[in-house]
C-alpha cells in the first residue's frame, strides 16, 4: 500500500521491507539512477539498494563487483569474456562448460557485498549514481535502507533497450 503525498512515491509504512517496483515492459540495460525526495519537505531516502528481475518473480540484488586496476577502481571483466577463456582452457563441450561456468560465477559473485547507493540529503536536490556494473532487467526494485522522516522519493532510471547480452563486446 502507498500513502498519498503529492509529487512523490511514499511508502505507507517506514521500514526496510518497503520497495518501489518499476516494470519497463521490456528488457533494459540500467546504467544510472537519479533520485529526489518529496518536494518542499524533509521526506527523503538517504540510502537504498537495487534488485532486478527478468520475470518479476525472482529478484537478485545488485552487488558491488569491482576490482583495483593500477590503483583505481574498475568494473570486472565481462562474464562473456571469462566464459570463453574458461571453456577453451577446459576444452569441454560448450553447453556443459557454460553451465558449470555460470554456477561458479554465481557462487563467486555471492561473496561480493550488496551495493548500497547514496540517496538524498533533502527533499528537493537530485542525487545521481552510476550503476557499476550495469545490469539487464525488465523489473527493478528500489529498497530504501535509511530515510529522513518518511520514505518518499522521486526516481529516474537511465540506460537503453537491451537484448540481455553484454553489448560491450561487439567485436567478437
Amino acid at each position: 500500500f502507498v500513502s498519498f503525498f503529492p509529487g512523490a512515491w511514499c511508502a505507507a509504512t517506514n521500514n526496510k521491507q518497503q520497495y518501489l517496483q518499476i516494470d519497463f515492459r521490456g528488457m533494459r540495460k540500467v546504467t544510472k539512477v537519479a533520485t529526489q525526495g518529496r518536494p518542499g519537505s524533509n521526506d527523503y531516502v538517504e540510502t537504498y539498494k537495487l534488485s532486478f528481475s527478468l520475470d518479476g518473480n525472482s529478484f537478485e540484488f545488485h552487488r558491488e563487483v569491482r576490482q583495483k586496476v593500477k590503483g583505481k577502481a574498475a568494473t570486472t571483466t565481462s562474464s562473456h569474456h571469462m566464459q570463453l577463456v574458461f571453456c577453451k582452457t577446459w576444452d569441454s563441450d560448450l553447453q556443459s562448460c557454460a553451465s558449470t561456468f555460470f554456477k561458479i560465477i554465481a557462487f563467486l559473485i555471492s561473496w561480493f557485498p550488496l551495493q548500497v547507493f547514496q540517496g538524498n540529503k533533502d527533499g528537493d536536490s537530485t542525487n545521481t549514481n552510476r550503476v557499476l556494473p550495469p545490469f539487464h532487467a525488465r523489473y527493478v526494485r528500489v529498497h530504501p535502507q535509511s530515510w529522513n522522516v518518511r520514505i518518499c522519493m522521486r526516481l529516474e532510471l537511465y540506460g537503453c533497450e537491451s537484448t540481455g547480452k553484454d553489448e560491450g563486446n561487439l567485436a567478437s
